[in-house]
């Protein structure tokens, strides 16, 4: 049974595509957790064959490209560019090692935004990810920058993190980014039972964001906008009909999440079959359908 069969969506605007877990870091509050040790990947031709299901299908209009760390990838280059001749607005989140800027040189035609990770200053970021990678992550954005390409920063919001925002922001700004994007802490995989990331005192987010200059746009998950109180904001998703999806997230495995709330919980109902292709639903009452978790909604601050 399809995804349109069961639920009665007909369309879905973006495609989240994990290629593989490895990554050649091991950050605190990864999601993957013990996975980021699997060797599943998602090879170049199923790629395409997953890409051009979903734009046929589901009128994707979108793709994000992932992993693990998706510059690991062999085949990242070809893959963007098969994304691209696919009609795809293509991003790819990475954590800005040095590969990436070994790489990007051939992906300025193919790519339309480049998300390089900071979590925080270079001692917090340090902290979370790894000794050396805040430089190498701000190098990368540079080299983006100077290539042409549109550069956003992705943060996920933790105790280690949350004063350096404001300043954060400035650094970022001045290097030429154009937009934050603020992800609440799940506590699974790595971040699972780290009670010491959580942010205790919610109104210290709420202060540091009332601190951020407006010299770039901040975007934050609706599970943030929850803990403020009366922070003017917009939610970028508010016109999706009911048959309509915002995001789909598939694993290197195949397994396909419709929540972001059900990442790295074990609750898709629906898996990619890699060796036959198409979509099979897997039935369970663990399933994030079952259990009825709803999706994160993005929504952007309003700030003069």
């Amino acid at each position: 049974m399809s995804i349109k069969q069961l639920t009665g969506i007909r369309s879905i605007r973006t495609l989240y595509l994990q290629l593989l877990y490895r990554c050649n870091y091991n950050c605190l509050h990864c999601f993957h957790g013990e996975n980021l040790k699997r060797r599943d990947r998602i090879t170049a031709t199923q790629a395409f064959e997953i890409m051009s299901h979903f734009v046929s299908e589901y009128a994707t209009s979108r793709v994000v490209l992932l992993g693990g760390e998706p510059f690991l990838h062999d085949a990242i280059v070809p893959i963007t560019a098969g994304a691209h001749d696919r009609g795809l607005y293509t991003e790819i989140c990475t954590n800005g090692h040095q590969v990436v800027r070994r790489k990007l040189t051939y992906m300025v035609d193919t790519l339309d935004r480049l998300r390089v990770s900071l979590d925080g200053l270079r001692e917090a970021h340090d902290d979370i990810r790894k000794a050396g990678s805040y430089d190498d992550a701000v190098k990368t954005i540079k080299h983006a920058i100077d290539l042409g390409l549109k550069v956003g920063v992705t943060l996920t919001v933790t105790s280690r993190n949350v004063e350096d925002l404001p300043q954060l922001v400035e650094e970022i700004a001045d290097l030429g980014v154009g937009e934050l994007k603020l992800h609440q802490l799940r506590p699974v995989g790595n971040a699972e039972g780290r009670t010491d990331l959580l942010v205790e005192d919610k109104s210290t987010i709420q202060a540091s964001l009332e601190r951020c200059s407006s010299r770039l746009e901040l975007v934050l998950d609706d599970d943030l906008i929850d803990l403020l109180d009366g922070l003017p904001a917009h939610c970028d998703q508010d016109a999706d009909p009911e048959e309509s999806l915002a995001r789909i997230e598939m694993s290197p495995d195949g397994a396909l999440t419709m929540s972001c709330k059900a990442v790295g919980r074990n609750a898709h109902a629906f898996v990619w079959d890699l060796a036959e292709g198409g979509i099979e639903y897997v039935p369970s009452e663990n399933s994030e359908i079952a259990l009825a978790i709803p999706d994160v909604r993005y929504v952007t601050l309003t700030r003069s």
